[in-house]
């Protein structure tokens, strides 16, 4: 799952990229769809 993984690293040792990128293009990246990705982030902060 390397949309996770990318998201987790960027999330964690670059937090202002995922503040100021829409989630459409980060979505868009990573190759996945936004609700996907709003899941994952979901996930993530459950963790």
């Amino acid at each position: 799952m390397y949309s996770g993984r990318f998201f987790n690293w960027t999330g964690s040792s670059r937090p202002e990229i995922i503040r100021a990128v829409p989630a459409k293009v980060i979505a868009s990246y990573l190759g996945v769809t936004p609700q996907y990705l709003c899941r994952l982030k979901e996930e993530l902060l459950n963790e």
